[in-house]
């Protein structure tokens, strides 16, 4: 391999030589996440003879500006491009490597759009720019492209995904990311040690000026939906949970066709932490007593439930849970602003929880206009209507001051 100095930043650090099979990469604006892939793609091309790679967009139109003119003035820092070795009409470059190597490293750049291009051809590495363009099935398809035989020294086929976290109900945040072989590496402005201060400034200003925007593209936090109800929560896990809490009810909503929902709600403070307990469909009130009893829910914990099934709240009092009632229902918006006067914390683990909170919207017209008077899609609200009766309950009981923690 030849020796080049290059100026890079941390995020290239974590990108190079990483040993995941799928790495995604969730940058803010001026990361540097997209120099820092294109410089992990010079280097192993050099490095590796013979390395075939893919670089592609959703649209083969949007390449040129977007893709091609950006690497090749990364290739350029490595004295890599050589304008006889980059056929225009295919796209596909081969690089010339210093030692004289007649096994050659390759880039095919490509549009998912002219996708009979690529059924034939196979990859050691992948990279899907603008990842949150593509479908989960383009991903699936381009991963089957993998196939290329490693070149002396390359342990890992890999695909690399670069994005803005624009989508927190998109597959790579919902399906993706979860899954073990995936790698995370987050960015914003401040990896990028090479921004000026004028432009700093401008971005920092975004704060005040568009602050959806601003939380997404400089924070590097998920963007949300306009509509969402609940748009400011957090995860939790036993490491960062309070060694005590002002107190823990647990919240029941009845269901059968819909799921049966038994929430834990711990409150500290002006906090609330969630944690799903039960979430079932097609559960009787003895299954469901059975199943409390089995998972060893808190007999000498407030329990509230929905009022307006009084027979099966008295089947569970019979049970055992002496301390379960009901709650008298008020105006759902009401409660939401209850709830919403908490900070929120969601367990890790509780994934329907997530799913809940992650998709209550409010309801709109026929013409994808919010309704004058607000009222939530209640389609998937479950879990949300067990953590309502806690909240509205230990709102109402322990004199909990009117504190907004948003």
């Amino acid at each position: 391999m030849q020796e080049t100095k290059i100026v890079c930043t941390s995020v290239f650090e974590k990108n190079y030589h990483n040993s995941s099979p799928v790495v995604v990469n969730v940058g803010g604006v001026r990361s540097s996440k997209s120099w820092s892939i294109a410089q992990c793609i010079n280097a192993y091309a050099l490095e590796f003879a013979g390395l075939k790679i893919g670089i592609c967009r959703k649209v083969a139109s949007t390449l040129t500006s977007s893709v091609v003119r950006p690497f090749i003035s990364v290739a350029n820092t490595f004295d890599a491009w050589s304008e006889n070795n980059f056929n225009k009409s295919e796209r596909y470059y081969t690089y010339d490597l210093a030692d004289g190597n007649p096994i050659k490293s390759t880039i095919q750049f490509f549009g998912l759009d002219d996708i009979e291009k690529i059924k034939s051809t196979e990859f050691n590495l992948i990279w899907m720019e603008e990842a949150t363009a593509f479908a989960y099935d383009d991903y699936v398809f381009l991963k089957t492209r993998l196939s290329a035989q490693k070149p002396s020294g390359w342990k890992q086929n890999q695909i690399i995904l670069s994005l803005n976290p624009s989508d927190a109900k998109g597959w790579i945040r919902t399906k993706l990311l979860p899954q073990k072989e995936v790698c995370l590496i987050e960015s914003t402005y401040k990896d990028n040690p090479f921004l000026s201060a004028e432009y700093i400034k401008g971005l920092l200003l975004m704060a005040e000026t568009n602050p959806r925007m601003y939380e997404m593209l400089v924070l590097n936090k998920w963007g949300v939906s306009e509509g969402r109800v609940f748009d400011k929560w957090e995860l939790y896990d036993e490491s960062t949970a309070p060694q005590n809490y002002d107190q823990v009810l647990y919240g029941l909503d009845f269901g059968f066709n819909h799921p049966t929902a038994l929430i834990e709600c711990s409150f500290k403070d002006n906090a609330v932490y969630l944690k799903e307990v039960i979430y079932q469909r097609h559960l009787n009130n003895g299954e469901l007593i059975t199943l409390m009893d089995n998972l060893g829910v808190n007999k000498t914990l407030t329990m509230i439930a929905d009022s307006a099934e009084p027979a099966r709240i008295d089947e569970i009092f019979n049970k055992g849970y002496t301390r379960v009632e009901g709650i008298k229902k008020i105006d759902v918006v009401k409660t939401i602003e209850i709830v919403k006067k908490y900070k929120i914390y969601i367990h890790k683990d509780s994934k329907n929880l997530q799913s809940e909170f992650d998709g209550y919207e409010w309801k709109k017209n026929l013409a994808g206009e919010y309704l004058d008077k607000l009222e939530p899609d209640k389609q998937h609200d479950d879990a949300i209507a067990a953590v309502r009766y806690a909240v509205q309950y230990y709102d109402n009981n322990a004199g909990v001051k009117a504190f907004y923690a948003y």
